[in-house]
């Protein structure tokens, strides 16, 4: 890109971000023959020391999720990614997925001499022009992930094209020991917890998982699902957070840029989720209290090894039944481990207050960690 080219693109970039921080991106003049190149080199200015574009007003975090929206609306807009995410190389060594979900299949691959994780949404190479739906939500999640540098979240590699014929994947490192799920279940030898091992290690994966929050939080982002199917343990036993499909920028404006706001998993919804009037909201939205109230429910799926609210045998109770009793401010009981030791109380006392009933009467996610951090 010559010089010329590239002050029409910055020029493009200082006139969408706006002053104020708390304004609204506006992409309105950038034209779609210009998108790619914009895309490109905004995304190229999150990695930017210092704020560049309006130094007066921006601090670097401002401008970094500024930068994150301004991508998203281009994303959206012209279903186009940044040139530098795509990858070459992938291939899948299974034909068969490890997992299917109602959007995606997970497959095991390998790029560069490594075992990684190939997520393959149900959408064809063809909708990239297209407005899919599932489309939007692939290019949300790879903009939200991509650039998460933190040691408990899961990097993205890159999007891959030559995966799969004629389809775009997202490529993931494996992480050997699955999901916190799955970790605190598994009777392997030389991996089963046992009773004097259980609490010390499912607490410093907890607090390790809301350290992840905390960064994601600090880049603007919430993720949207937290919960232990979403933490993956490494080689090295420890926590990373994954899966971004329904994350979102803090405070983007509902239904922008191709977001999903059906909520997640619904043993995890918090209460403004069910009813926003009823707490001053006027969208049922996720946010960074959001999170923090999944946290509290992870807790008790991770000691109970179910998810909350579903008994340990018997019938589960339906998503109306769950919305009842979480809006008249009713919560899961203390859990005991598997080796039926109660929960200690200071992690309850951190559970209590992550789930309050009044989203602004939560911890924060830095509060959590802080509290947490004996654990560590």
């Amino acid at each position: 890109m010559d010089l010329g080219r590239r002050a029409q693109i910055d020029r493009y970039i200082y006139h969408a971000i706006p002053e104020d921080p708390d304004g609204k991106t506006d992409i309105l003049s950038i034209p779609a023959e210009d998108a790619q190149d914009t895309i490109d080199v905004a995304w190229k200015k999150v990695d930017e020391p210092v704020p560049t574009i309006h130094p007066n007003t921006h601090t670097l975090e401002d401008q970094t999720a500024l930068l994150r929206k301004l991508c998203l609306k281009i994303s959206s807009r012209d279903h186009i990614l940044p040139t530098d995410f795509y990858i070459t190389g992938v291939k899948c060594t299974d034909p068969e997925p490890q997992f299917s979900g109602s959007s995606a299949h997970i497959y095991l691959g390998e790029y560069r001499g490594k075992v990684v994780i190939v997520k393959r949404p149900l959408i064809s190479s063809n909708d990239m022009t297209g407005t899919s739906d599932l489309m939007l939500e692939f290019c949300r999640e790879a903009l939200l992930w991509n650039k998460l540098r933190h040691p408990h979240i899961l990097p993205l590699i890159g999007v891959s094209r030559d995966a799969f014929v004629r389809t775009i994947c997202l490529v993931s490192p494996r992480m050997d020991g699955g999901s916190l799920r799955q970790r605190v279940s598994n009777q392997d030898h030389g991996k089963r917890l046992s009773a004097d091992s259980f609490e010390a290690h499912v607490n410093r994966w907890l607090y390790q998982a809301v350290l992840g929050l905390v960064y994601l939080h600090g880049q603007g982002v919430v993720h949207g699902d937290f919960h232990g199917g979403n933490i993956l343990i490494d080689a090295d036993e420890t926590a990373k957070v994954t899966d971004f499909g329904f994350s979102l920028i803090a405070d983007a404006t509902p239904k922008a840029y191709g977001s999903r706001h059906g909520g997640a998993a619904f043993y995890w919804r918090a209460p403004e989720f069910w009813e926003p009037e009823l707490f001053g909201l006027e969208h049922s939205r996720a946010s960074p209290a959001c999170d923090s109230y999944a946290f509290g429910c992870t807790c008790i799926e991770v000691y109970t090894d179910r998810a909350p609210w579903t008994p340990a045998s018997g019938k589960s109770p339906t998503m109306y039944r769950v919305s009842k009793e979480v809006l008249n401010g009713k919560r899961p009981p203390r859990p005991t481990s598997p080796y039926g030791n109660l929960m200690c109380d200071h992690l309850w006392e951190v559970v209590e207050d992550s789930w309050r009933q009044y989203h602004t009467e939560r911890l924060t996610a830095a509060q959590i960690a802080d509290r947490m951090a004996v654990f560590g």
